[in-house]
């Protein structure tokens, strides 16, 4: 168990690495799983919604950006 950054619960930690490098670490343990499926939901319309191109370098950028703003990292 985790206290998440996010929603300040004390939730489950992720089971699997939900990102490379540091970020992944960082996610995984400051973030419950439950925010990280919220998450996994939410990335999905975004990406529809804007249109996202994630072979492009910006695209990525620009997800990553909302990933850390929505999961206040």
């Amino acid at each position: 168990m985790i206290n998440c950054i996010r929603c300040q619960k004390e939730g489950e930690i992720i089971n699997n690495l939900p990102h490379k490098g540091a970020l992944g670490e960082e996610i995984k343990t400051r973030v419950c799983s439950l925010c990280w499926e919220e998450w996994s939901q939410e990335s999905v319309r975004i990406i529809n919604e804007h249109r996202l191109n994630l072979s492009e370098p910006a695209a990525r950028g620009f997800l990553s950006t909302q990933m850390k703003i929505f999961l206040k990292l």
